[in-house]
């Protein structure tokens, strides 16, 4: 199951889990559904979404996209992003 997840989006005391299948809406928030996922999988972009990093296509400086659909990368995470995500490359490297 989380791997088919590919993306959480905040909506204010819920969030919105996208999945391969289909959509859900469960009660808690954003940082909470965080703490229950694997830290090296995925990654607060913005203070309303939190992406998969295996699941992403490609990135720019300010916006990354998993399955052709455009999610916003805010300033004052675009570094330590970046940074998840060369971890990420390194692991698949070596491993």
């Amino acid at each position: 199951m989380i791997q088919s997840i590919k993306w959480v989006e905040a909506l204010g005391d819920y969030v919105k889990v996208i999945t391969d299948k289909q959509n859900y809406i469960l009660s808690m928030g954003l940082t909470k559904f965080l703490s229950l996922l694997p830290e090296h999988s995925f990654f607060r972009i913005h203070k309303s979404y939190a992406v998969n990093l295996h699941r992403i296509e490609t990135y720019q400086e300010k916006k990354v996209w998993v399955d052709l659909i455009e999610l916003p990368v805010s300033r004052n995470n675009k570094q330590a992003f970046e940074v998840a995500l060369k971890q990420l490359h390194f692991q698949h490297d070596v491993g």
